[in-house]
């Protein structure tokens, strides 16, 4: 009950900042835009009723999707100091301002496309959207592929030589967190579609079974397995969505296609991913022994290992697939138009 009502509290306390501010946003931006653009007022038509009705209810589900989202990322923090302590909070907060940090700043990129697709979904078949689709989730998989790879080699050298040894967290943990990092990274693809389609009330209540299910499984395993149960939990509560929501809601309504074909294509990316870490963590892993390098010759070699590695792996598996030849000829069409 003491966690449960902290959470509560904690939440309520976060949801009603957020509230402000976002209206305080709107404001601004209204008040903004009537300026630039009061020519607009001159020329507007109502809305329907029936476009209203349906407004509304994407609204409705959007809200839902937002506090299940700030559950689940609020949540963490408050079973970690409940049960673990409030100096473990810390611990893990140097790793969560880097890796959060770095998500906010890849998941701009299919943000910024998000309109583009809607105009796409808008005039295109099926089969345009899936072949559009699996050309974003190419580039989706390769952003993160190569920045789990890096969080995980980097991450720990980076602490010790900015904060010092002794705020680094065991191995295990950071696993689990490039692992739910991974796994949130490569929902942009298909998030950036299912947001341009206005999929928000079908699914309304999965966000809320999440994080259900990520407090429920965390506060279990805490008990078992310290910090690593409760970002396990985390993982666990993350399966509903990569296995049963993005396939069942979007997929199939949005690409008219079989969920297997969604499996299909993550599993694959997954096998990629997985040979592209261990061929750079293993190599990585030995110069550091072999050489027994500072941990700042250590951080300049992962980096270099990091860049170099995956990319070259991934060119080499991907170089005769339709998404890498297309990627490819765009970018020297791009030179060209520079040169």
């Amino acid at each position: 009950q003491v966690i449960l009502l902290a959470i509560t509290k904690n939440f309520i306390l976060f949801l009603v900042v957020k509230i402000v501010l976002r209206l305080i946003e709107n404001i601004v931006l209204s008040i903004i835009a009537d300026r630039l653009y009061s020519y607009l007022k001159d020329d507007y038509q109502e809305i329907t009723d029936t476009e209203k009705k349906s407004i509304f209810k994407k609204v409705k589900g959007l809200i839902f999707h937002k506090v299940g989202s700030y559950i689940v990322l609020g949540t963490d923090n408050i079973i970690i100091s409940k049960f673990l302590g409030v100096a473990l909070v810390g611990l893990y907060s140097n790793y969560y301002l880097i890796i959060n940090s770095l998500h906010t700043l890849i998941s701009q990129v299919f943000g910024a496309i998000t309109a583009s697709v809607g105009s796409l979904l808008a005039t295109s078949d099926n089969d345009k959207n899936y072949d559009v689709y699996k050309k974003i989730m190419f580039v989706n998989f390769w952003i993160y592929g190569v920045a789990s790879v890096a969080v995980f080699c980097i991450m720990n050298p980076f602490i010790t030589l900015v904060f010092g040894e002794q705020y680094l967290l065991p191995m295990n943990v950071l696993a689990i967190l490039v692992i739910n990092f991974y796994m949130t990274g490569m929902r942009a693809s298909l998030g950036t579609f299912k947001d341009a389609a206005g999929i928000f009330y079908e699914d309304r209540y999965i966000p809320i079974m999440e994080s259900l299910i990520n407090i429920v499984v965390s506060i279990v395993l805490v008990y078992i397995y310290g910090m690593f149960g409760v970002f396990l939990g985390t993982f666990i509560s993350s399966l509903l969505v990569v296995f049963y929501s993005a396939p069942h809601y979007v997929f199939e309504r949005v690409f008219g296609r079989k969920k297997r074909v969604y499996y299909k294509l993550y599993f694959k990316y997954v096998l990629v991913a997985l040979i592209g870490f261990f061929m750079t963590y293993i190599p990585y892993t030995y110069v550091c022994q072999m050489l027994s390098l500072s941990t700042l010759f250590k951080l300049i070699v992962s980096t270099v290992m990091c860049a170099l590695i995956p990319n070259i792996i991934y060119i080499l598996l991907f170089r005769k697939s339709e998404e890498y030849l297309y990627f490819k000829q765009y970018l020297f069409s791009l030179l060209k138009r520079r040169v």
